[in-house]
């Protein structure tokens, strides 16, 4: 009787060192994966923040072109000679503008992408 409890004491010591074993494993696999995603929200954070800074400055621009613009049309007025060069700079700067609002308007897209993920990544993760 006194050899079968020994037996079966090693056996659950065996089974049970098995578990612990298997847990810190599972554990440990658990901590690279947290540490990585922080790793992955780092760089989402880093790139939305980018996106954030080129937004803004694109928006600066894009106000500052306009004021350009307006600042020209009113001295075209006030200079009623017609200047060919003239007509195609304004030209050449409406399409800048337009394309300056396509490119806040991309970013703006990939902004909100990102903040999407990103809630998406925090909801999973919660």
């Amino acid at each position: 009787i006194k050899s079968l409890e020994d037996a079966n004491e090693e056996g659950f010591r065996k089974a049970a060192a098995k578990h612990e074993s298997e847990s810190k494993k599972a554990v440990r696999e658990l901590q690279r994966e947290v540490k990585q995603l922080y790793v992955e929200l780092n760089e989402k954070t880093d790139a939305l923040d980018t996106a954030h800074a080129r937004i803004a400055e694109l928006e600066s621009s894009s106000k500052e072109d306009e004021e350009e613009i307006a600042e020209k049309q009113t001295q075209r007025a006030v200079d009623a000679s017609p200047n060919y060069g003239y007509e195609e700079e304004l030209e050449s700067m409406r399409k800048r503008l337009k394309e300056s609002h396509k490119e806040v308007d991309s970013l703006r897209e990939a902004n909100a992408r990102l903040e999407q993920m990103m809630e998406q990544h925090y909801k999973t993760n919660a």
